[in-house]
C-alpha cells in the first residue's frame, strides 16, 4: 500500500520542490498534491504551469517519489454568484491536467455542503467527467461538514447513506469515493468505520488524519481521539486496495520550522504503523 502525505503546509515554508525532496528523504512513497492556493497568484496561474508541473514530476522522479492524488481548490461555489462557479470548474479542470502531469491517480473535488447529491452531480461533478477522462485521471468525491451550535452538522456526503448516494449517481470508471476519516469522526451517531462498511468496493482514496472528534484539526494519528484500530479492521475488511495518504500537516503549525524535518519520520512511521495494521487483519 502506497504512503504519501498532503502539501498544503510545507511548500509555503520551503517551496514545493524542497518539500518533494524532504518526503523522499523521510521515505514516503508518495505525495499528495494540494491546489488549494490556486485561488491566490503562483505557477499554476502563470502561461507555462504546464512546464513548471513537468520540472516538479522531473524532481520527483529523480528523487524516486511519485505523485499519488491531488486535490483540486475549492469552495466549488458561491450562493449568487455563477462567475465564482464557473471559474472553480476551470480551476477543477486545470487540476485535473497538472494531476495527469505530476502522475496522480486520483484528484480530489469537493461537492457543495449543501447541495443534495443529484444538484452536486449536475452541476459540479458530469461537467467535469470529459476532462477526467482525456487526462485519465479520476475524481475522488469526498464527505464534508457543516457546523452548527459547536458540532458537526449535515452536509454532502456527511452521512454513509448520502455519500453512497452521491456515489451511486456517478459512473464508477471515472469517480471514486475519498473518505476524509476526520470529517468522518466528527458527527455523533456513526464514525468511520460506519462510511468504509457502506462504501465497500466504491472507496478508491483516503483523507488520513485524527482530531478530538469535534474540530477539524488534521492532526498526526494518534493525536487526537479517533480509535485508529476499528478503522485499519475496517479497511481491511472490505480489502481496500487504494493509497494511504495522510492530511495531518496542520500538525506543522504547531511546531517551529526547525523542528519539522525531526517530525516527519514520526509521521512516517506513524503511517507505516496503520498499514501494518491494516495488511495484518487481512491476514487473518
Amino acid at each position: 500500500m502506497i504512503l504519501s502525505t498532503h502539501t498544503e503546509i510545507l511548500p509555503k515554508k520551503f517551496g514545493y520542490e524542497e518539500t518533494v525532496k524532504l518526503y523522499a528523504k523521510t521515505g514516503f512513497d508518495a505525495y499528495d498534491a494540494t491546489f488549494f492556493d490556486m485561488k491566490e497568484p503562483n505557477f499554476y496561474f502563470e502561461e507555462n504551469y504546464r512546464e513548471k508541473a513537468l520540472n516538479l514530476r522531473k524532481t520527483a522522479d529523480e528523487n524516486n517519489i511519485l505523485c499519488n492524488q491531488a486535490h483540486a481548490p475549492f469552495p466549488m461555489h458561491r450562493d449568487g454568484d455563477p462567475s465564482w462557479d464557473k471559474k472553480m470548474l476551470g480551476y477543477a479542470e486545470k487540476s485535473l491536467e497538472i494531476s495527469s502531469i505530476l502522475g496522480a491517480k486520483v484528484c480530489v473535488v469537493h461537492p457543495w455542503n449543501s447541495w443534495e447529491a443529484e444538484e452536486n452531480v449536475e452541476k459540479i461533478y458530469l461537467p467535469l467527467k470529459e476532462t477526467a477522462d482525456k487526462f485519465h485521471v479520476k475524481i475522488g468525491v469526498e464527505n464534508m461538514w457543516n457546523r452548527k451550535d459547536g458540532r458537526a452538522s449535515a452536509a454532502a456526503c456527511s452521512s454513509p447513506d448520502d455519500f453512497v448516494k452521491h456515489m451511486q449517481l456517478l459512473p464508477k470508471d471515472t469517480f471514486t469515493a475519498c473518505l476524509d476519516i476526520g470529517h468522518a469522526e466528527m458527527f455523533e451517531g456513526f464514525a468511520a468505520p460506519d462510511f468504509i462498511y457502506a462504501l465497500n468496493e466504491r472507496l478508491g482514496a483516503l483523507h488520513v488524519h485524527d482530531n478530538d472528534r469535534i474540530h477539524d484539526l488534521h492532526y498526526f494519528p494518534y493525536m487526537g481521539t479517533i480509535d485508529w484500530e476499528k478503522i485499519c479492521k475496517a479497511l481491511a475488511d472490505i480489502d481496500y486496495k487504494g493509497d494511504f495518504p495522510l492530511e495531518s500537516d496542520h500538525t506543522f503549525l504547531r511546531y517551529p520550522e526547525n523542528l519539522i524535518p525531526e517530525l516527519l519520520p514520526l509521521l512516517e512511521k506513524t503511517g507505516r504503523t496503520l498499514i501494518s495494521k491494516i495488511e495484518g487483519y487481512k491476514s487473518k
